[in-house]
């Protein structure tokens, strides 16, 4: 169960389907960095994008668990949350681009899944929303468009990008963020809260927990 601006629900129907995808291609990728077979990914959201790969997984555990299960109550809304949440939705832009990419250069012929990640995006929008016209064919390689339905799907999840402006809270001094943050509506411990740091046996669970939430 996640908290939202539409109140607390938990992502179900094809909108799981395409957060599951996601969750399938990032934690292969964290996989990978723990094992050190590649570098840190970068996704462009600082607080997430800092963490080691270790604490990546077990966020993506917790995280997952309350999207896509039903929870007595929904997680605290934090930085280092929403930052987890938001790079979900960025695996999907960059797979959505890999697929255009690919359709330029190959054609229907690259493979069977040639529009897949564009089905489901397609899939998922048309489900979540009562305005479902003009969207994009699936076929449809204009990036712009294809943005638009990921901003659209990422507002019905997440309230806003406070995640990505820690600096510009954490560089006043205590005083002018202490009142930028009651402006903003922002908790004290927004910032404050940090990700998990798990042992050998808490990686072995998330590996697990992550293996089911895909599986659906």
């Amino acid at each position: 169960m996640w908290r939202t601006q539409a109140g607390e629900r938990i992502l179900q129907g094809a909108e799981a389907r395409l957060i599951r995808n996601a969750f399938g291609v990032l934690v292969d990728q964290v996989e990978m960095e723990i094992e050190g077979i590649c570098d840190c990914i970068e996704f462009g959201v600082p607080i997430f994008d800092r963490l080691q790969g270790r604490q990546k997984l077990a966020l993506l555990a917790e995280v997952g668990h309350h999207l896509l299960r039903s929870t007595e109550s929904p997680p605290p809304l934090t930085a280092t949350n929403e930052s987890a949440v938001a790079v979900l939705y960025t695996v999907i832009e960059e797979r959505v681009v890999m697929e255009v990419e690919n359709e330029t250069l190959l054609g229907e012929n690259w493979g069977e899944g040639w529009c897949h990640w564009r089905r489901l995006l397609r899939d998922a929008y048309q489900e979540s929303t009562s305005d479902a016209d003009g969207m994009p064919a699936e076929t449809s390689g204009d990036m712009e468009e294809w943005c638009l339905l990921i901003d659209c799907l990422v507002d019905t999840v997440l309230w806003d990008t406070d995640y990505l402006c820690e600096d510009a809270y954490v560089d006043q001094s205590p005083e002018a963020g202490q009142l930028m943050k009651d402006q903003m509506g922002v908790p004290d411990e927004y910032f404050t809260a940090v990700a998990p740091d798990p042992t050998d046996r808490d990686l072995d669970i998330a590996r697990q927990n992550i293996r089911v939430l895909i599986d659906g």
